[in-house]
Order: structure tokens, then C-alpha cells, then sequence
């Protein structure tokens, strides 16, 4: 037997989305043991919510970036009018405002069991961007290193070949 959620929060949680599709989706994620008066009022809650976010570029937590996880939010009120994001850094512990570049990254999430992927603008330093490009940046040295070594034992494999005739 499915257990409801715990606490009002837990219920409004389960009814925020990173990216709204459509109103068809309004449903999903939603218990069906709910009542439907109950799931309504939710559902209007959550996007109440969602329509106070600024949704132009995202902040980032930079935190956990070694173990390839990158936490993303949209900015509120109180951080749009600070700047956060747009003209200082849009890492959650930076605050550095020169030099700053914009990137838009894919950024791939569970929501209500299933696993979406959006591209989300994000402003950052060149510290915080070498962060953010952590992994990609470790998997293309990974490929060059084996296409080095597989490259570097043909050239072997060809000179031995040529020394033998």
C-alpha cells in the first residue's frame, strides 16, 4: 500500500516542477489515493510558486561538484534585484562579479519518476566555470589519453612491422 506524503510540504513538493511542460501534465507525480480537491489546491499552489522564480539563468551548487552532482535552483525575487546570477557570480558561495561568463549547460533531473533534461543558463567566474565543466572537461582528457595510447602502440606495431622487412 502507497503511503500519502508525510506533511503539507511534502505534498507541495511533489507538485513543483524544474520546467512546467504543459497543463496536461498537472497531474503527474500526484498520489492517486489524493482527493482531487486536494490535488487541485496543491497543483495551483505549486505554480503560484513557480511563477514568483526568475527563470533567465539558474544559480548553482558547486558543492559536491567532484562527485560529478551539480545542484541547480532558479533565482528569486530578492536575487534577481542583488544580481545574483547576472552580474555576479551564479554559484551559491561566490560572490565574485569580474570577469564573467555565461554558459548554458544540459542539466538532467528526476521529476515525479521521470528523468528530464533541460538547457539552463548559467553566469559564472572562471574559477566556479572550471567546476561546472569538471566532467566533461575529465571525460574529452580521458578520450585524448586513449586515442594517444592507441595511436602511440600503431606507430610501434608499425615500425616493428617495417624493421622485420
Amino acid at each position: 500500500m502507497k503511503r500519502g506524503p508525510e506533511t503539507d510540504a511534502d505534498a507541495f513538493k511533489q507538485h513543483l516542477r524544474f520546467v512546467r511542460k504543459a497543463d496536461g501534465e498537472e497531474n503527474a507525480g500526484a498520489d492517486a489515493d489524493t482527493d482531487a480537491g486536494a490535488d487541485d489546491r496543491l497543483t495551483k499552489a505549486a505554480k503560484a510558486f513557480e511563477a514568483q522564480l526568475y527563470r533567465e539563468y539558474a544559480l548553482a551548487d558547486l558543492s559536491r561538484h567532484q562527485s560529478h552532482q551539480i545542484g541547480l535552483r532558479w533565482r528569486t525575487a530578492g536575487e534577481c534585484q542583488a544580481g545574483k546570477g547576472e552580474t555576479s557570480c551564479g554559484a551559491l558561495d561566490c560572490a565574485a562579479t569580474e570577469p564573467l561568463t555565461r554558459i548554458e549547460v544540459p542539466f538532467t533531473y528526476r521529476e515525479a519518476g521521470t528523468k528530464l533534461t533541460t538547457l539552463v543558463k548559467i553566469t559564472v567566474c572562471p574559477s566556479c566555470e572550471d567546476k561546472v565543466t569538471f566532467i566533461a572537461r575529465r571525460e574529452r582528457d580521458k578520450q585524448k589519453k586513449k586515442k594517444k595510447k592507441n595511436s602511440s602502440s600503431k606507430k610501434e606495431t608499425n615500425r616493428a612491422e617495417t624493421t622485420k622487412k
